[in-house]
Order: structure tokens, then sequence, then C-alpha cells
């Protein structure tokens, strides 16, 4: 693909694209790191922890380093307790959101159907923040889960259009994968993870590149 075609893309395309690439021309360690992953969870211990290594790897790997298997056991190291702050918040808000739903499915009343409405569209909104936060978390200063779950609240405000489009290239991607099995073996996880990391470096630099421009008028 020629240069100047490729910056004619819409940022979405550009990022899946770009993704793709990495992700094809790094396919075996990526299976690898998928199959350890789907693995780990077996341990449950190790689930969050590796999850967190394979976002650590893909942070680096977008930016130019591959610290492959070495930088999955690290990162696992280095987030094992911030993974599992994030995995029981995450259980627990999901805990909630669910009782809630299921509390306003008991009462008649025209109110309770707004609610419900409005804790199903906080649960869709968390879930999509995830998509983000962790990616974020690689790249702060600040090691803080709070600020990377409110930077990945004020990324999607920013730029919806374009989550929505990586959002259906995962759906398609995770449907394929689902009837044929042998993608999934090969690394649809790291796959979403690779994409994750690849979006938020090209939303990053966008945005600076914004600011910049306005700092020059």
């Amino acid at each position: 693909m020629s240069e100047d075609f490729f910056e004619k893309l819409p940022a979405s395309f550009r990022t899946i694209w770009t993704t793709s690439i990495h992700w094809w021309d790094d396919l075996f360690m990526q299976a690898v790191m998928n199959l350890l992953w789907s693995l780990s969870w077996f341990t449950v211990v190790l689930g969050p922890p590796l999850t967190f290594g394979i976002h650590y790897v893909e942070s680096q790997y977008v930016r130019g380093e591959n610290p492959g298997l070495r930088g999955m056991w690290e990162g696992a190291r280095k987030y094992f307790v911030k993974s599992w702050l994030w995995m029981l918040a995450n259980l627990f808000i999901i805990f909630v959101l669910i009782a809630s739903l299921d509390a306003y499915q008991l009462i008649q009343a025209t109110w309770a159907g707004i609610a419900r409405a409005i804790t199903a569209g906080i649960g869709v909104t968390w879930i999509l923040i995830q998509f983000y936060a962790v990616p974020l978390l690689m790249v702060q200063e600040q090691n803080s889960l709070r600020l990377a779950w409110r930077n990945g609240l004020m990324m999607i405000l920013a730029s919806p259009g374009y989550l929505f489009i990586l959002l259906l290239f995962l759906a398609f991607s995770g449907f394929m994968s689902a009837i044929l099995v042998f993608p999934t073996i090969l690394g649809f996880t790291t796959l979403l993870s690779l994409l994750a990391n690849q979006a938020v470096r090209d939303r990053l630099a966008t945005f600076r590149k914004i600011l910049a421009d306005d700092d020059t008028v």
C-alpha cells in the first residue's frame, strides 16, 4: 500500500491496517501468548496478570520494540497487584449494575424503565472504557487505574466514530474466530490487545497534533 493512499484512509482504517500487519508479521509469538493467556485463566490467579502482560508487550510492540514472552512475564509481575485491582473493580461494578437491572425489572413504573435504560448505558460505557484503560495505564506517567478510566472515557467522547469502526472490526474478527476456531487459537485476544494499544498510540498522536496546531494559530 502506497504511503499517500494510506494517509488518505480514515484514521480508524489506518489503525486497523497497521494492527493487522503487525499481528500477521508476529503471528507465531502472538499465537503463543494467546495460548498462554488462555491457559492462565484455568489457574484464575494468573489470568488478570497475564492479561496485563499481553498489554505490556503490545504497548511496546506498537512503539517498535518486541519483548516477546520475556516482556509478557515482566508485565505480569510488574502489574500483578494492579491487574487484580482492575479485575476486582470490574467484578464489583458489573455485579452492582446487574443487581440494579434486576431490581428495576421488578418495579412496574415508567421511571424504572428509564432507570434500567440508564443503567444499561452505564454498563456499556464502562465496558467500552476498558478497551482504552489498560493501554493507557501502560503509557501514563501516573500508575493510576482511576486516571486510566477517566482518560479512557475522555478518549471515547473525543472520537466515538473512530471507536465504533474499531469495534465493528473486532466484532467481525470475533465472529469469524468463533466459526472457524483456528483463528481463535492464533490469537484473537492478542489481536484485540494490539488493536487497543495501537488505537491509544494513534489517538494520542492525533490529539497532540491538534493541540500543536492550535498553539500555532
